[in-house]
């Protein structure tokens, strides 16, 4: 018989912590997003139909903005 501190739910649980917080011009929430191949940038989608690409390398900057179409549903 194993003994354990932890009860049974919590082996079923994940701890989530914000590392970062992304804050474009339109403060909206983010939708979608996606990691480049080589790991240097992050495209984001957000709640007012705006893709981002994000220089993770240098701090976070945003690169460049641009609009999405409404049938976009993913990145």
């Amino acid at each position: 018989m194993a003994l354990s501190t932890f009860s049974e739910n919590q082996y079923d649980k994940e701890i989530w912590r914000t590392g970062l917080t992304l804050r474009g011009s339109s403060q909206c929430e983010i939708y979608d997003m996606t990691w480049s191949p080589c790991g240097d940038f992050l495209l984001t989608r957000d709640t007012a139909k705006t893709a981002r690409i994000w220089n993770v390398t240098d701090g976070l900057s945003s690169l460049d903005e641009f609009e999405v179409h409404s049938s976009c549903q993913s990145i």
